[in-house]
């Protein structure tokens, strides 16, 4: 029962962002992408199954991925233009994970690298 409501939520996530950017564009998807009213659900649903504390290690763990995130997107759209699309997916995914085994590997506190991952999102190309 609660698997079924995980992925009805992220189905449901995913077509209003789909909606919101046939309406308002990429920047509309990507808005609503973002709102807590589609992460929050989801995290409360972690919270059911997991611990606190390793949803608190699951939500930390994403924000330090963001510049992971970011080097996907700007190198899938800088791909694309070059690749077909399953290529530059493939080569953003390698990018992406890269990027996030580097982030893992630094020998930094949380409290270093959750600032840092915030400050990416502040200089990363628009």
């Amino acid at each position: 029962m609660i698997l079924a409501a995980k992925l009805s939520l992220v189905a449901l996530s995913l077509a209003i962002a789909a909606w919101a950017g046939r309406i308002f564009g990429h920047r509309g998807a990507g808005v609503v992408s973002g709102l807590p009213m589609i992460v929050g659900p989801l995290i409360g649903l972690l919270l059911i199954d997991l611990s606190a504390e390793r949803v608190a290690r699951i939500c930390i763990t994403t924000q330090i991925n963001v510049p992971a995130c970011v080097a996907y997107i700007v190198s899938y759209s800088w791909l694309c233009r070059r690749l077909d699309w399953w290529r530059s997916s493939l080569a953003a995914a390698v990018v992406f994970f890269a990027m996030s085994a580097l982030i893992q590997g630094v020998p930094a506190s949380d409290w270093i690298k959750v600032p840092a991952s915030l400050a990416i999102i502040a200089i990363a190309p628009k």
